[in-house]
């Protein structure tokens, strides 16, 4: 007696079709991921490259900002003092224009007073050359 083959054939599993649905689900996860992966590498790109490559111009920006500041104080003195030195005495309304360039005075004063005061140190950037800065 011959032995008797296992003749059975495998069962073969049936192919399975991606229906419109699934493919649209699998579409939205590969989207939700790679959008999850790209937000991780320009978020730490901008961490660790960019954010410190941009400090050092914000710095200067920001002493630019407080010089032109204390700059236009100074200059309204000076106008201010000028048109005080050109009042002749002989003008009709010397008292009017010397009392308002006199507030003119006074208020820049306190202005400038009031901007040194809240500026009082230009911005300093760890890392970065900041002896340009100091020298401002």
């Amino acid at each position: 007696m011959q032995a008797k083959k296992n003749t059975r054939r495998k069962r073969e599993q049936p192919v399975k079709r991606l229906t419109l649905p699934s493919l649209k689900k699998s579409w939205k996860e590969l989207g939700g991921k790679v959008g999850v992966l790209l937000l991780f590498l320009f978020g730490g790109y901008y961490v660790f490259f960019l954010g410190p490559q941009l400090a050092l111009p914000n710095a200067y920006l920001k002493a630019q900002e407080v010089f032109a500041q204390h700059r236009s104080n100074l200059l309204e003195n000076r106008t201010a003092l000028v048109e005080l030195a050109r009042l002749s005495a002989t003008t009709s309304d010397l008292a009017n224009k010397e009392t308002e360039l006199l507030g003119k005075l006074q208020k820049t004063n306190e202005d400038g007073l009031v901007s040194v005061e809240s500026n009082r140190r230009i911005p300093f950037v760890p890392g970065a050359s900041n002896e340009f800065l100091d020298f401002l």
